[in-house]
């Protein structure tokens, strides 16, 4: 059977139309794989930088706490800090009000790894405490009462203290580059 006029442009019209179907959806669907593997990339970055920041804290969990202290032997929260960062090729200040000056400004809500997080310990409006965020709320540091330990943000004491938070890591940097498996 011959199809013609408006007929055969009808029959036309309607497969140019499933073939721009097709391509939106392949489109979509490419595009929800980018966001996918974005997402899993990330993800992963996050954990290399959880390892990373755990490595160089390795040995130091229990440490006891030491006002003033940036050693093994003891540690006070910026100490602490000082001495994980240092081993990631950082040099950060020795003052938890000093660190809280670097990197850029970052809301609780958007914590990532590596994140610094800052309290204010007595309720002065003062920063007097500073802990390494390792994700899931969680945070790395040295507590005057149990030494170097991981605790978490949603703790009441933590929460009702929060501060504010810094990102001091840069995205070029040689250990994050090299995690990012490019």
């Amino acid at each position: 059977m011959l199809i013609t006029g408006c007929a055969a442009n009808r029959a036309d019209q309607v497969t140019a139309l499933d073939v721009k179907s097709q391509a939106a959806r392949d489109k979509l669907a490419a595009g929800r794989r980018a966001e996918q593997s974005a997402a899993v990339g990330q993800e992963h970055r996050e954990r290399e930088i959880v390892q990373r920041i755990l490595a160089a804290a390795q040995g130091y969990m229990g440490t006891r706490y030491c006002y003033g202290g940036t050693s093994a032997s003891g540690f006070d929260c910026s100490g602490f800090v000082q001495t994980v960062y240092k081993k990631l090729d950082y040099d950060l200040p020795h003052s938890s009000r000093d660190q809280a000056r670097l990197g850029a400004p970052v809301a609780q809500a958007d914590l990532m790894p590596g994140d610094l997080v800052f309290f204010d310990i007595r309720h002065a409006g003062v920063i007097s405490h500073v802990g390494i965020y390792i994700g899931n709320g969680d945070i790395l540091h040295a507590s005057v009462h149990t030494g170097v330990t991981i605790d978490n943000l949603s703790e009441d004491y933590y929460r009702s203290r929060y501060h504010t938070a810094r990102r001091i890591l840069r995205p070029e940097d040689q250990f994050l580059a090299s995690s990012s498996g490019s």
